[in-house]
């Protein structure tokens, strides 16, 4: 018998949208970042940076250990 989840699928889901809006927004700060030419907001967009990707890293490890997510999913998402 599988073991129960440890996460509900409504959390699952919060999760899973969490995850789209923090990846999506690390993808349009590499762009600006990339493409300022303003070393204080590149500075302070590299800084919010900083403190989003790991927490997308913590949502993704999430996901993967509660095995309703592949890891090919997690692979295409963060390409996109």
């Amino acid at each position: 018998m599988p073991e129960k989840s440890k996460i509900s699928s409504t959390e699952l889901g919060a999760l899973w949208m969490t995850y789209q809006k923090k990846t999506m927004i690390l993808r349009i700060l590499e762009y600006f970042i990339e493409k300022s030419k303003n070393p204080k907001a590149k500075n302070l967009m590299s800084g919010l940076r900083g403190k989003l990707h790991p927490k997308v890293v913590e949502i993704k490890k999430l996901l993967q250990n509660e095995g309703r997510l592949s890891l090919t999913a997690l692979r295409i998402r963060t390409l996109i």
